[in-house]
């Protein structure tokens, strides 16, 4: 029997039947046990070091389009550490080796056409305790910080979490208008943010309608239109379909950006009592069964990424949107001006093109 090396070695090498041949040593590193983080979401909760996975699925369970050759992560906060990115029997797999307190991302690429075919939200903090109602209620239980956030103090901006436009999934870091500078000081729960250049990531503003197909391509892209249509403008989606009004919805979509088992709140869901604290905090009371810790005023977006009422304004999305025709895209948030008990209303109307905060609640 005969094979022949390489074509860096013309020479043959022959291979004489029942003769032994010394072969160097081939070390064997099993991989580390993996937790698995349960089933599919967009996000997923990290809140100690080690080996973790979870489906490469989108949240109803279904398969991904595309065929993608690579998962790697794409943006983290200042600290965090993401290794041993790989893509396993239908699971995505990462390691934690040093836990610190943070966000960042994972998305799977196909980068053969450079498009990103899908992003995972990796929300690194202390296990959320669920907070809203007492034994035996069927009122709303939500969780005790908004999505990114990593601290519940409401004076500690920390507390702020991220801030989505109304319909995506993938959070949007604080940022003034047409600019990608790191504006740290508006919101903690970004601190410095690093993007994984090798996949061509960028943050950006693109002042242009979007296909709502698109958001998944496109994750780091602020998306807004200056265009002024029916009384309505200022949306980062055109109308087209009923599929545009129900991105986000009940039962949970695939564009929920909640975990596993929670998802965002209707308006009716915010319809409760509420008190305030020495500070102006706004909180729900236990009063008809319900209970929420204070609120951060976060702010919001503006259309086009400028932040506003920082440390001022409370601000969080529901689920409800509201289309009466082309143009006409809005959808219903919670709002309160801190220390203004005349400002509070349960649900707003504004545009689906500002990006504010999620605080989830639990799926019964």
């Amino acid at each position: 029997m005969e094979i022949t090396k390489p074509a860096e070695s013309a020479s043959p090498v022959t291979i004489v039947r029942r003769e032994f041949y010394a072969m160097k040593a081939i070390e064997f590193k099993p991989e580390p046990e993996a937790v698995d983080l349960g089933k599919p979401a967009n996000c997923y909760v990290v809140s100690q070091a080690g080996t973790y996975m979870f489906p490469a699925e989108l949240v109803d369970g279904t398969a991904i389009k595309g065929s993608f050759d690579t998962v790697d992560w794409t943006w983290r906060t200042t600290g965090v550490e993401l290794s041993d990115i790989a893509y396993v029997d239908g699971y995505i797999r990462f390691t934690v080796k040093k836990f610190v307190k943070g966000n960042a991302s994972i998305s799977a690429y196909d980068a053969q056409q450079h498009l990103m075919l899908h992003n995972w939200h990796i929300w690194l903090t202390d296990a959320p305790q669920e907070m809203g109602t007492v034994a035996g209620a069927s009122s709303p239980v939500f969780l005790d910080r908004n999505i990114g956030a990593v601290a519940t103090d409401p004076n500690d901006p920390n507390s702020y979490g991220l801030l989505y436009q109304w319909g995506r999934k993938d959070p949007y870091r604080n940022m003034a208008a047409g600019s990608i500078n790191e504006r740290p000081e508006i919101n903690p729960a970004w601190k410095t943010v690093t993007g994984n250049t090798v996949y061509w990531n960028d943050w950006n503003i693109q002042n242009a309608w979007s296909s709502w197909e698109k958001r998944n391509n496109y994750p780091l892209c602020f998306m807004y239109s200056r265009t002024y249509y029916d009384g309505r403008d200022y949306n980062w989606v055109k109308y087209e379909t009923a599929p545009t009004h129900y991105l986000w919805f009940t039962p949970k979509t695939n564009f929920d950006p909640c975990p596993a088992g929670y998802r965002i709140p209707t308006q009716q869901e915010f319809d409760v009592d509420y008190t305030l604290d020495d500070d102006g905090n706004i909180g729900f009371t236990v009063v008809a069964d319900r209970q929420f810790n204070p609120l951060p005023a976060q702010g919001y977006l503006k259309f086009d990424g400028t932040p506003r009422f920082i440390g001022q304004e409370v601000t969080l999305w529901t689920c409800q949107p509201y289309a009466t025709g082309a143009g006409q895209l809005g959808a219903y948030n919670f709002d309160y001006y801190i220390g203004e008990p005349s400002s509070l209303t349960n649900t707003d109307l504004v545009n689906r093109s500002f990006a504010m905060p999620v605080r989830c609640v639990k799926i019964k």
